[in-house]
C-alpha cells in the first residue's frame, strides 16, 4: 500500500523575488523599477513630487496590496512613502510665487504636529504597550524610552521616506532621527542665527538644501558636509556676518583629504557676490578635494524687504583674476550651469581670451548651460560674449544650452539669432594664439520665463483652486494642483513654452575663403544647424531652478502683515 504524502506548502514570501515583482506588475499594472524604489518618470533628482502623483494610476492599488502584511509593507514601502514635506501639501506657493500672506498650501506648524506628534508618536506609543503586552513585560517595562516596538522599527511611515522638507527646528532635537534611511533634506526656512543642537546621526545623507548662514549655526549638519553627493547652499552675504564669513564650511572641506561632493549649487544673493574671496575659496577647497560633476552658479531674484542686512561693502574681493580662477574647477565638469550677470562679472587676463586647452582631443560630453530670465537679445553683450567663449573654448563643450526669459515679442527668434551668431563667432575667433572652435556638436535652446505664459499658468491655476470650492470633479481638480511644478507647462501655454529646440551642429569649410593667421592661411568654417528630436532632458538644470524657486519662497525674508514684520 503505497502512503500518501502531503505536498509540501510555500508561503508567498519564500518566492523567488522576479515572480513576486511580476505579480505586484500584474496587480497594479504599474511602470515601477521596484529594485531601485522608483517610478520610470523622468522627472528631476531631488525635487518634492507627492507620492500619489509619483505612482498615478496604481498607488491605491500599491497602499491596499501593502496593508495586506509585513512583507508588502516592507516591499512597497520604499516607493509609497519616498518623499514628505513638513512645510507644505504640494508645490503650488512657489510654482506662484505666493507671497507670505497669501500661501494657501504652506502651514508647517500643522504639517509638523500632525505627521510626527499624531501620527507617529501616537502609533508608537499604542504598538509598544501592545507587544510588551504581548510579551508579558518579559524583558521591558511599561515606559521604558529605549523599548521599540516591531511596528516603530519596520513597517512605520517614517522607515521608508527617503526625501524630507523641513524648517530649522527639525535641525534641533532628534527630529531628523526618527527617519533612518533619510537620503535627502531640503531645509525651506529662513536664514538662523542661533545655534542649533541637533541629536542625530544621519550617515545615509547623499542630498543637503541648506542657507549658508543656518548651516554655519549647525554643527552636527557642517560635519556631514564631506560626506554628500550633492549641496545646494542659498549663499547670502547680507545674511552672515564679516567678521566668521563662511570659514565654518570651508574649513569643514580642509578638514578631509577627499570629498564626495559631485554637484555643487551656489545661489548668491547677488552676481557680483562671485567675486567674493569666500566665494571663490569655497569653489576652489570643493574642486580640490572632490570630482564635481555638475557645478551651479545661480542669483536669487526675489528680495529681502524691510529686514536688518549686513553692509557688504566690507567684503574682501579675490585678489587676482576671478574669472581664470573659476576656469580651473572645470576640468572635471560634465555640466555647468550659470546665469548671465554673474558670467559678467567675472574677470580674465587679456591673455586668457586668446587661451587654448592644452589638450583639444575632448571626446566625452559635456555640457554649458547659460541661463538669462530676461533676454533682450538679438546679440549678447561682449562680455557675456567675451566670457561664454572663454569657458566653451577652455571647458572644451560640447553641448550648448541656453535657457532664457521672453521679454520680447518674438522672443524665440531673437534668442535663436542670439545663440547661432554666438556660435558661429566661437568659429571666426581666431588669430595668432588660438584658432576658432568648432568642438561645438549640440545646441538647445528653451524659453523657461515669459510674461505672457507665466500669467496663463497663474490664472489656469486660480481657476482651479476656485472650482474646488464647489463639489463637481473636485478630486480631480485637486489632481491638477497637486501635480503642478516649478518645470512644469499646462495645456493653454504657447507651443514653444518650456520645450526644447535642439539642433545638430557641424562645420561646413567655405571653399577659397582663408583667414591669414601669422604666415599660415587658415579655412574659414561656417556652423550649419540641423533640427533634431529632443531625446534627452534638461533634468539638471530644473532641479536646480526649483532648489532655487523653494529658497526664494520659503528662504528669503518676506512681509508677513501689513502691520508689522
Amino acid at each position: 500500500m503505497s502512503s500518501h504524502q502531503t505536498p509540501s506548502q510555500i508561503h508567498f514570501d519564500e518566492l523567488p523575488i522576479e515572480i513576486i515583482n511580476q505579480i505586484i506588475f500584474w496587480i497594479s499594472d504599474t511602470d515601477l523599477d521596484l529594485n531601485l524604489h522608483n517610478t520610470r518618470q523622468t522627472n528631476p533628482d531631488w525635487v518634492f513630487i507627492l507620492n500619489h502623483v509619483r505612482c498615478t494610476g496604481y498607488y491605491s492599488t500599491l497602499i491596499n496590496l501593502s496593508s495586506t502584511n509585513s512583507f508588502f509593507r516592507q516591499k512597497l514601502g520604499p516607493v509609497l512613502f519616498k518623499n514628505l514635506s513638513l512645510i507644505r501639501i504640494n508645490s503650488m506657493d512657489s510654482v506662484l510665487s505666493n507671497p507670505k500672506t497669501q500661501e494657501f498650501y504652506s502651514d508647517k506648524k500643522k504639517y509638523q504636529r500632525e505627521f510626527i506628534k499624531e501620527l507617529l508618536h501616537t502609533n508608537f506609543q499604542s504598538c509598544s504597550r501592545e507587544d510588551l503586552a504581548r510579551t508579558s513585560f518579559k524583558s521591558h517595562v511599561l515606559g521604558d524610552t529605549t523599548y521599540k516596538s516591531g511596528f516603530e522599527l519596520k513597517n512605520s511611515i517614517n522607515n521608508f521616506i527617503t526625501y524630507l522638507e523641513c524648517d530649522n527646528s527639525g535641525l534641533r532635537g532628534s527630529t531628523p532621527s526618527l527617519f533612518p534611511n533619510l537620503k535627502g533634506l531640503r531645509v525651506l526656512d529662513e536664514a538662523s542665527d542661533e545655534t542649533l543642537i541637533g541629536d542625530y546621526h544621519i550617515e545615509s545623507l547623499d542630498y543637503l538644501a541648506i542657507n549658508a548662514c543656518t548651516l554655519i549655526n549647525c554643527p552636527q549638519m557642517l560635519k556631514l558636509l564631506p560626506k554628500l553627493k550633492r549641496l545646494d547652499l542659498l549663499l547670502d552675504y547680507a545674511e552672515i556676518t564679516i567678521k566668521s564669513g563662511i570659514s565654518n564650511i570651508i574649513n569643514e572641506f580642509k578638514k578631509v583629504n577627499k570629498s564626495n561632493i559631485q554637484e555643487l549649487s551656489l545661489f548668491l544673493n547677488s552676481s557680483f557676490s562671485i567675486a567674493y574671496e569666500d566665494t571663490i575659496s569655497l569653489l576652489d577647497v570643493i574642486s580640490n578635494k572632490s570630482e564635481l560633476k555638475v557645478l551651479t552658479l545661480r542669483t536669487k531674484r526675489r528680495r529681502h524687504i524691510y529686514y536688518p542686512r549686513q553692509d557688504q561693502s566690507r567684503w574682501s574681493l579675490y585678489r587676482t583674476y576671478s574669472g581664470d580662477k573659476l576656469l580651473s574647477f572645470l576640468k572635471t565638469l560634465d555640466h555647468f550651469i550659470i546665469d548671465i550677470p554673474i558670467l559678467e562679472v567675472l574677470s580674465f587676463h587679456p591673455n586668457t581670451y586668446g587661451r587654448t586647452p592644452s589638450d583639444d582631443s575632448q571626446t566625452s560630453s559635456k555640457t554649458l548651460t547659460l541661463v538669462d530670465q530676461a533676454s533682450t537679445g538679438p546679440q549678447f553683450s561682449t562680455y557675456s560674449r567675451d566670457g561664454a567663449g572663454v569657458l566653451l573654448r577652455v571647458g572644451q563643450f560640447t553641448r550648448l544650452n541656453f535657457q532664457y526669459g521672453e521679454s520680447l515679442e518674438e522672443g524665440h527668434l531673437h534668442a535663436l539669432k542670439l545663440v547661432s551668431d554666438f556660435v558661429q563667432f566661437m568659429v571666426d575667433n581666431c588669430n595668432e594664439r588660438s584658432k576658432g572652435y568648432t568642438g561645438l556638436k549640440t545646441l538647445a535652446i528653451e524659453k523657461c520665463w515669459s510674461v505672457t505664459d507665466d500669467s496663463i499658468r497663474r490664472e489656469y491655476y486660480c481657476n482651479i483652486m476656485m472650482k474646488l470650492n464647489s463639489l463637481e470633479a473636485k478630486e480631480v481638480m485637486k489632481y491638477k494642483l497637486d501635480s503642478a511644478s516649478v518645470w512644469g507647462r499646462t495645456p493653454l501655454n504657447s507651443p514653444r513654452y518650456r520645450i526644447r529646440d535642439v539642433y545638430d551642429v557641424t562645420y561646413k569649410e567655405l571653399t577659397r575663403h582663408f583667414d591669414r593667421v601669422g604666415d599660415i592661411p587658415t579655412p574659414k568654417y561656417e556652423a550649419v544647424f540641423y533640427p533634431k528630436i529632443d531625446l534627452m532632458n534638461n533634468n539638471s538644470f530644473w532641479s536646480t531652478e526649483t532648489s532655487l524657486t523653494d529658497f526664494e519662497q520659503y528662504s528669503v525674508h518676506q512681509i508677513r502683515s501689513n502691520i508689522w514684520n
